[in-house]
């Protein structure tokens, strides 16, 4: 999916369970990647309430043409 930072922010601020006002201050660069996955069946186990769905795998990954 390709966004706007404020989407991204918003988006990512909820799979790691901050308010709206923590989630401004995560910094999205532009033209960077941001991963995450859903883990499916992980809301129907007893985790803690700081333990959410989601496991980020990265944030703002930049890649340069030799990279690619």
């Amino acid at each position: 999916m390709l966004s706007h930072s404020g989407t991204i922010r918003a988006i990512l601020g909820h799979m790691m369970g901050l308010n709206p006002a923590q989630s401004l201050m995560l910094n999205i660069e532009t033209g960077s990647v941001s991963c995450a996955d859903y883990i499916y069946g992980a809301d129907k186990i007893n985790l803690p309430t700081h333990i959410t769905s989601w496991q980020i795998q990265y944030i703002n990954r930049l890649y340069s043409k030799t990279d690619l």
